[in-house]
């Protein structure tokens, strides 16, 4: 293939030969096949699905301990109702520390917002650490106390504002994966699937969210079961379970706030200015360079080229590593096809 390229190059004018193709090494690996989008999609996947094993295994953790859930509010008001009734045995408490749980949760999406406003793609991990600390204070406490001594249920309060400010961060950040809906995600696959058997196949859009669905709702899985291993494990005994649940959201938060981390400083950005370098040099003409320069998008000091939505190009990331072609392929292919015709000729 790559005397091919050389023969085209030595044969055909500058003007009509096409770039010749970035075949990966086979030191590379993986890694090399990869585009750079598919990578970044990777990351976030990743990243979702951490997220949702975490959330996963914290649920069963309090709501065997304390009889509610730190994530799901939707649970949390079904136990409102239920506490509202008369005689309610298997809702053990009063209806105003479901409230509060809510209202705690609530608090925590608020601060995230806030938090946003004042420091910009890092407002997370510096809020993230501030409700770390009242999350491992609050688990410490827990262990030095009898599991059933007063109102200890109340410091679940001190959980939910941290994943309050998850469930915002991963929503309406660069994530953009809501981590605990797991009836929308639940019924996003089952759309798609009746889609695929209809109409005999799927769109990219289509297939991106069943991935990223699919992804999120298996981690919650794997997170309750987790959680209930280990509460079986030590004999329904709880106390210090939670306690690696706070550093490992920091590592979370910390990656949640590098995928949105602005890219020149060192990844994306820096990435992006060396393919746009590395194609003008490339370029054996001038004037194809001068071309390539033009039709870019003229960004600002500080700018950066907004990356794929999740949800849209999470397909692209699977088709590459099934081995289909990509895009990029197709359109090297496109732009080799004159000039394979015109050697026939």
């Amino acid at each position: 293939a790559s005397s091919s390229v050389h023969m085209a190059q030595a044969v055909f004018p500058r003007r009509l030969r096409a770039r010749p193709l970035s075949l990966p090494t086979m030191s590379g690996g993986l890694c090399h096949a990869l585009s750079k989008d598919s990578r970044r999609l990777l990351k976030k996947l990743a990243v979702a699905s951490a997220f949702s094993l975490v959330a996963g295994y914290t649920d069963v953790i309090t709501l065997v301990r304390w009889h509610g859930l730190s994530t799901m509010m939707t649970g949390n008001l079904v136990l409102f109702g239920c506490s509202l009734l008369p005689t309610h045995p298997f809702v053990p408490h009063q209806s105003v520390y479901y409230l509060t749980l809510i209202a705690t949760f609530f608090s925590g999406v608020v601060a995230y917002r806030l938090a946003e406003a004042w420091m910009p793609n890092r407002g997370a991990s510096r809020l993230g650490m501030v409700l770390a600390i009242v999350m491992l204070t609050v688990e410490s406490v827990a262990c030095v106390r009898a599991e059933q001594a007063g109102d200890q249920h109340y410091m679940l309060a001190g959980l939910t504002p941290m994943f309050g400010m998850l469930t915002a961060a991963c929503t309406t950040g660069k994530l953009g994966v809501p981590i605990n809906l797991m009836t929308g995600h639940l019924t996003t696959i089952g759309l798609v699937m009746a889609a695929a058997c209809a109409n005999h196949g799927l769109s990219r859009v289509e297939r991106g969210k069943a991935v990223q669905s699919a992804v999120v709702v298996a981690s919650t899985f794997a997170g309750a079961g987790l959680g209930a291993a280990m509460v079986t494990a030590r004999g329904e005994e709880t106390r210090g379970l939670l306690l690696p649940v706070a550093p490992l959201l920091l590592v979370l938060l910390w990656c949640l706030d590098h995928l949105a981390k602005p890219s020149a400083e060192g990844g994306d950005g820096g990435g992006a200015h060396s393919d746009r370098s590395s194609a003008s040099e490339d370029s054996a003409d001038p004037h194809e360079a001068e071309d390539g320069r033009r039709a870019e998008p003229d960004l600002e000091q500080g700018d950066h080229p907004a990356a794929p939505p999740l949800g849209q190009d999470a397909c692209d990331t699977v088709d590459t590593l099934c081995g289909g072609s990509s895009r990029s392929a197709d359109i090297q292919r496109s732009q080799t096809a004159p000039a394979v015709a015109a050697s026939r000729e």
